[in-house]
């Protein structure tokens, strides 16, 4: 009987355990459709104006709703004049009506009515028309153009352009050219650039066209902050795993040892590229070792871009108009290392009036000029650089007699005509060092960079642009043992380049890039000089002729606002050429 009593104890306890549950389920449920039903029984809107701003038909529908409306001004104009009458309508019909011509969707959380951007598939906007027992398909038609500096007449990277809406889009190459292919209605394009003020450009045919942007600065203001989510504007352009851009201003504004400022240094801000943390300008990228990195300027490759044993660059600052890091998924076009590229564009030069740029610092000096020859035909870009610091170091040390370095990038610039424009740039850079020993002989150290590019750029049609480069690169160490007498040893590096790369716009949705290239490379390891005269050691140190071909082809799909894809492929052949000598050394045995 006890034991009985006991298990009818426990049963009770376990009913009433779970009637407990069930209770406070049933309570929970209630409580949350309390809100369901509260947004369920707003009663329905009236709403009558002529011609008002768009913020009093918001407040109306605020007052009779009890809720608050919570949107972005770049999505929602609080001035635009509206005109609307409904009677006895639901809060969705209401805001389906006012925002009937836009793409606007709207949510309901807890108290407030969340107006954002509405998201439609991407799908191919063709419509087909039944005439007379035959088909007709909306026609395609190209916009294509170049977005430019409103002053200097600079090409912009980078910049984008879009139709109202943001529904499709592209962005600049690296000259500043753009095209899209639209198969809507529309009435005009929006260009945007980072520091510059946005513009609209009306269409006024719908056929082929071609419409340039000039952009104007942006004048700082000091404004309220306003924090957006990006969930409804990040719309995908272009691929971008592993790629940043870093914009000149960014360079400057950045603290700089003793205010040197320095383009190779700022990319300590990037994420993945870590520097050596000497102060010096070699760099690590997610953990490949520093000759693992390319550094081009106009395309053409630097092979040792420090200045005085690594801390500061060979890029003057004043003359970079563009930097893209390459960090990994390089792009097809690319080839020659594994860690990463960094690919260093270039001013062109004022088209429209004369500009001096210029600075005096404790270590050197720069003088920067440009202007058009031929007003918006012709311009040119000069900026040098040179040290003044052989005074410096001869308090400490006054057996030195020469420690300086310099820079000088001249550039060209040449539109034929809308179809056709050239560039021509040369880069060279040197450093010297000359100590005297105490035998009166004169020993040091030089190393001169040198570059040249010549490219062409060509539209063949509005879709497809093109780009024919011819470059040439050299690099020259020199370690003097007697520079009286003209002794040295000396290594040297250089690369001749021809290539094609093409860029076909298919749709704002579809790019195909392909091209080839053929190099020619000459490597001498290092051979000794007597009186300027090469010297015969008894052994052959072989300098290396080889000859490199690739090509390419990749192809960019956006797929959706969120998603997409960039796949390529490279094919390379590498040769070598000429007779070469090879020594390997053999331990002997027991000795």
């Amino acid at each position: 009987m006890r034991s009985g009593w006991m298990g009818k104890d426990v049963m009770n306890r376990d009913i009433s355990w779970a009637s407990w549950l069930l209770t406070s389920l049933l309570l929970w449920l209630l409580c949350a459709a309390v809100p369901l039903a509260a947004q369920q029984e707003l009663r329905p809107l009236s709403l009558h104006f002529d011609e008002k701003p768009m913020r009093d038909v918001l407040d109306r529908i605020e007052a009779q709703t009890g809720l608050i409306f919570s949107y972005s001004t770049r999505l929602i104009d609080e001035q635009e004049t509206v005109t609307i009458h409904l009677s006895e309508v639901s809060l969705e019909e209401a805001v389906g009506e006012l925002f009937h011509d836009r793409e606007v969707a709207f949510e309901v959380v807890e108290r407030q009515i969340v107006l954002k951007r509405a998201r439609r598939p991407r799908t191919e906007r063709q419509t087909a028309v039944l005439t007379d027992s035959s088909v007709v398909m909306s026609v395609k038609y190209t916009v294509s153009g170049y977005v430019k500096d409103a002053v200097s007449g600079e090409v912009l990277i980078g910049a984008t352009v879009t139709i109202p809406g943001g529904t499709e889009g592209t962005i600049t190459n690296h000259y500043g050219f753009y095209s899209m292919t639209l198969r809507v209605e529309v009435g005009e394009l929006l260009c945007s650039y980072v520091g510059y003020q946005r513009m609209a450009s009306p269409l006024h045919v719908k056929g082929n066209q071609t419409i340039h942007f000039s952009l104007e600065k942006e004048v700082a203001q000091l404004s309220e902050v306003t924090i957006y989510s990006g969930e409804t504007e990040n719309i995908i352009r272009s691929t971008r795993s592993s790629e940043e851009q870093l914009h000149p201003e960014a360079v400057r504004k950045m603290p700089a040892l003793f205010g040197e400022k320095d383009v190779i240094k700022s990319l300590a801000a990037v994420p993945g590229i870590k520097f050596f943390g000497d102060g010096s300008t070699i760099f690590f990228v997610r953990g490949g070792s520093r000759d693992q990195n390319m550094i081009t300027i106009d395309e053409a490759p630097i092979y040792n871009p420090t200045h005085l044993l690594g801390y500061f660059s060979t890029i003057v600052p004043d003359a970079v108009k563009d930097v893209t890091i390459y960090k990994g998924d390089f792009p097809a076009n690319y080839g020659g290392r594994l860690s990463s590229l960094i690919d260093i564009r270039t001013k062109d030069g004022n088209m429209n009036r004369f500009a001096m740029d210029g600075s005096v610092g404790l270590l050197s000096s720069r003088l920067s000029l440009e202007g058009p020859i031929w007003k918006e035909h012709i311009s040119y870009f000069m900026s040098g650089r040179r040290s003044y610091i052989t005074r410096v170091f001869q308090n400490w040390n006054n057996d030195i007699q020469d420690l300086h370095f310099s820079d000088l990038h001249l550039k060209l610039n040449y539109q034929i005509n809308p179809n056709n424009r050239v560039f021509f740039s040369i880069y060279r850079g040197e450093d010297n060092f000359e100590v005297q020993q105490r035998n009166g002989i004169s020993t040091g150290i030089n190393w001169i960079n040198a570059t040249t590019t010549l490219r062409w750029n060509h539209l063949y049609s509005d879709r497809l642009f093109s780009n024919l480069t011819l470059l040439g690169s050299r690099y020259d160490y020199r370690l003097y043992m007697n520079i009286q007498e003209n002794d040295y040893w000396n290594s040297r590096i250089e690369n001749l380049t021809l290539k094609y790369d093409f860029t076909h716009y298919v749709n704002p949705g579809y790019t195909l890039r392909y091209g080839f290239q053929a190099s020619g490379h000459f490597h001498d390891p290092g051979n000794m000089y007597l009186g300027g005269s090469e010297w015969d050691p008894g052994y052959d140190l072989s300098v290396k002729h080889t000859r490199e071909y690739a090509a390419y082809i990749s192809n960019q799909f956006i797929i959706n606002n969120e998603l997409s894809v960039r796949a390529g492929l490279r094919w390379t052949i590498w040769q070598n050429i000429g007779p070469a000598t090879e020594y390997h050394i053999i331990q002997a045995d027991g000795n």
